[in-house]
């Protein structure tokens, strides 16, 4: 009886038999499978880490305003800060909200555009530019920081003026986004966090 010919599938989901399959692919597929099984278990234990932190501090929270006998607000859109008895051990909790602009930025936009019409040779390329990156969409996503740039710009044409208001009545907060850092006091006395970011390892 004929040994079976044993297959590996390609990215186009094609059969090839395992003979026309080099010993550095073969090598590469097992390393990098490997890798991705043991970065899916890294992943799954940071996931469960950070929920662990997320509830300790709810619950050291919870603790020190029963201890002082203190009514525990419901929500709470601020920081919160922890240490050990001898600090050097530091946990922060904090919020952020998280900004998008409704449909009105649209109509900020097109103001913007009437403005560079109305003044043509009055626009520097400078001012041009920053507008046209200020609208620049990543992903689908205006860049907030560079929208917001442009309140910088001391400008006083009534156009203008009406586009800037236009952004600020665009701006919403949807949702916040909770964050959260352990850090330790080192030989020098200042507190180092403890990276659990790979990217900024």
């Amino acid at each position: 009886m004929a040994k079976a010919v044993k297959m590996w599938r390609n990215h186009k989901g094609e059969l090839v038999p395992e003979a026309y399959v080099s010993k550095y692919d073969k090598e590469k597929e097992k390393k990098l499978v490997k890798l991705l099984k043991d970065a899916k278990d890294v992943q799954k234990r940071m996931l469960a880490f950070s929920s662990e932190m997320f509830t300790t501090a709810d619950i050291l929270n919870e603790m020190f305003y029963k201890s002082n006998n203190i009514e525990v607000p419901k929500t709470s859109k601020g920081g919160l800060t922890l240490y050990s008895f001898d600090k050097n051990i530091k946990l922060i909790v904090s919020t952020s909200d998280l900004i998008d602009f409704d449909d009105k930025i649209t109509i900020a936009q097109g103001l913007l555009n009437d403005y560079i019409s109305e003044v043509v040779n009055g626009v520097n390329n400078d001012i041009r530019q920053l507008i046209n990156n200020a609208f620049t969409t990543n992903k689908g996503r205006l860049d907030k920081a560079r929208i917001f740039s442009l309140f910088q710009l001391q400008i006083e044409h009534p156009t203008w003026k009406q586009a800037m208001e236009m952004i600020k009545q665009s701006i919403t907060s949807n949702s916040t986004k909770k964050y959260i850092n352990i850090y330790e006091r080192d030989e020098k006395d200042e507190y180092k966090q403890i990276v659990l970011n790979f990217s900024s390892l």
